[in-house]
């Protein structure tokens, strides 16, 4: 109601200017081209993700169409075009400035915090066959991978005692939750133990069965082809500079479980007597799941101190800039929440389009703060002002940005599919925020809880 108390708001067939309309989209296109052309001049290869930048722009770049044309519709007819030209820039201009600021600053901080790791298998859509081979994989995870274990700098092998303390350490490895135990363990140690054994020789600390017999035996009865990999001796002293062996480890199949296996195999290592290093080809995956969760607090923290600050800039009161914080936490933990229950998990892919998210919530509340704040008149004359200038444009933004990203929900891809539902969410939670429960709130409190300067209330 508030949006049509003013003739000529919303749907006008009479005075609608379909031109204005084909020129804010043709814009939009050449900066799509700009932005590509340019990428591409200085040797950014085009990707998968790429493929929703075209749907993405075009959606989010019209917005500020629709605020210019209600300013414009808002202006003094009777005046020239330059003069109704200043004064819709008057009021437009900082609501543009906000969207645009705001986008450049969110999708910088999404780039430049980009984390490796991601799974290979999301990177192609669900019927391809990459898609399908690491489905299958995780089959195999269920037991029998091999964790690879390198021991740098060891102790000599001449010496019981520290033959004792490199059993131990394998046995620490082989002891554990995530492991299959004595039976999965590939040690050229433990086979030339019991090649001694089947020979009935006394295991004395000597050069002799601990240099010279044992490098006979790596090369004929060990099998060089075996072990020629798993350990490295200097050929001039006859020194072991570094040996590997590997574990069989079980039940790592879902993200949660390989995270924390690196972490139980990568603690071993650290607390062995020795230089110890691990590795299993599944680890930089976990690597993701570890850093992921603090990397995105600690980005969305960025994001969020940016916008506003951004926020208290253009809009000329404190308390009015905290609103709009409190109002972009609000819609972002709405998005969280329902991104989980739509499926969505937390991985690099996720962070960046929730942060990207953070960039498009600003809009939709920082829009109508700021239509308040130049507004006349008590708590409620200003909300109703706020929603006469600019409550329409910022549904027919959000429900623009809904349909043009629409079309992204029929592609079978993960990441395509990550960004619409980001968006989707972001667009129907803010455009709520921004028509309902920001207004509410702003006409519980007196107007002078706003402290709002009277060269900030347009004419």
């Amino acid at each position: 109601l508030c949006m049509k108390r003013k003739p000529h708001r919303g749907i006008d067939w009479i005075r609608s200017k379909p031109w204005l309309a084909c020129a804010g989209l043709f814009s939009t296109l050449m900066a799509i081209i700009c932005g590509f052309g340019g990428l591409m001049m200085i040797g950014i290869s085009y990707n998968v993700i790429n493929t929703i930048i075209p749907f993405l722009i075009i959606a989010i770049g019209i917005d500020d169409m629709f605020i210019i044309t209600s300013c414009w519709e808002q202006s003094d007819e009777n005046q020239t075009v330059p003069q109704r030209m200043s004064q819709t820039l008057s009021h437009a201009g900082v609501a543009v400035t906000i969207t645009n600021v705001t986008d450049i600053l969110s999708f910088a901080i999404g780039c430049i915090n980009f984390r490796e790791g991601l799974d290979p298998g999301n990177l192609v859509t669900e019927d391809h066959y990459i898609s399908k081979y690491f489905d299958d994989i995780k089959e195999f995870w269920k037991a029998g991978p091999q964790l690879h274990i390198g021991i740098l700098n060891p102790p000599d092998l001449a010496n019981s005692t520290a033959r004792e303390a490199i059993l131990s350490t394998v046995a620490a490895f082989e002891n554990t939750d995530f492991s299959l135990g004595r039976e999965g363990t590939v040690f050229f140690l433990l086979e030339y133990l019991n090649y001694l054994e089947q020979l009935n020789v006394d295991l004395e600390d000597t050069a002799g069965l601990w240099k010279h017999k044992f490098r006979s035996w790596l090369k004929y009865t060990g099998g060089a082809s075996q072990w020629e990999s798993d350990v490295k001796i200097n050929e001039i002293t006859g020194v072991i500079e570094a040996f590997r062996f590997s574990v069989a480890l079980k039940n790592i199949v879902e993200p949660n479980q390989h995270k924390l296996a690196a972490k139980l195999m990568r603690s071993i290592a650290d607390a062995q007597p020795f230089h110890v290093v691990v590795y299993y080809e599944a680890f930089p995956f976990a690597d993701q799941y570890l850093i992921i969760l603090p990397a995105m607090v600690f980005n969305v923290s960025v994001t969020l101190l940016c916008m506003t600050v951004v926020s208290l800039l253009m809009v000329p009161s404190l308390p009015s800039g905290v609103i709009i914080f409190v109002s972009i936490v609000s819609i972002n933990v709405g998005v969280f929440g329902y991104m989980t229950l739509w499926g969505v998990n937390l991985d690099a892919i996720s962070m960046i389009s929730i942060i990207m998210s953070i960039g498009f919530a600003v809009d939709l509340s920082g829009h109508i703060v700021y239509a308040f704040v130049t507004s006349h008149g008590d708590t409620n004359q200003r909300v109703i002002g706020a929603l006469q200038a600019l409550g329409w444009p910022i549904f027919q933004g959000a429900s623009s940005t809904i349909a043009g990203i629409s079309v992204l929900y029929t592609v079978d891809a993960y990441i395509i599919l990550v960004f619409f539902k980001t968006i989707w969410l972001t667009m129907a939670i803010g455009a709520v925020h921004g028509l309902f429960f920001i207004p509410v709130f702003l006409s519980v409190f007196p107007i002078g809880f706003f402290c709002i300067p009277k060269t900030s209330e347009l004419s």
